[in-house]
């Protein structure tokens, strides 16, 4: 009578060992793929910091915009209306770059958290340098409709 027990009762936890174990595996394959995906957001941010270090281009443009602050002129309006002159092409440039790099963030491709501990002084100081162009303070109206992620 025992061993017809033991039968009976090893055919109700066979199934459920099978589930159960098949539940493990899905819990670690989910924490696998959000720790990958976590992992790779750093390393994008981390190499996009890398690169902003040794792209010339962007550390030429910063240190241009960086010395129209310095600049004492009646004329900075009309300059940023200048859309030819080499210095509005050097904010251009840099205010481009950091609008990737927030679309980039926005879309979870790079860590917000990473990307503000290491370049917050850079993005508060061209805030400072930049802030008599119009177009920083002025931003388009939103299409009728839409939410801050669909519209701005």
């Amino acid at each position: 009578m025992s061993c017809s027990f033991l039968l009976i009762l090893c055919e109700f936890l066979s199934p459920l060992a099978i589930l159960l174990s098949a539940m493990i595996g899905a819990s670690v394959a989910m924490w696998a793929i959000f720790t990958n995906r976590r992992l790779a957001r750093q390393k994008n941010s981390m190499d996009i910091i890398n690169s902003h270090g040794k792209d010339e281009d962007i550390r030429l443009a910063i240190k241009e915009a960086g010395n129209l602050k310095h600049k004492v002129s009646n004329d900075m309006q009309m300059m940023a209306h200048d859309i030819t002159g080499e210095e509005t092409a050097h904010i251009r440039k840099v205010l481009n770059y950091f609008e990737s790099l927030a679309v980039c963030v926005e879309h979870k491709i790079y860590d917000d958290k990473i990307l503000k501990e290491t370049l917050y002084t850079t993005v508060i100081d061209l805030w400072d340098i930049c802030s008599f162009l119009p177009c920083i303070h002025k931003r388009p109206p939103r299409p009728a409709g839409t939410t801050r992620k669909e519209g701005n």
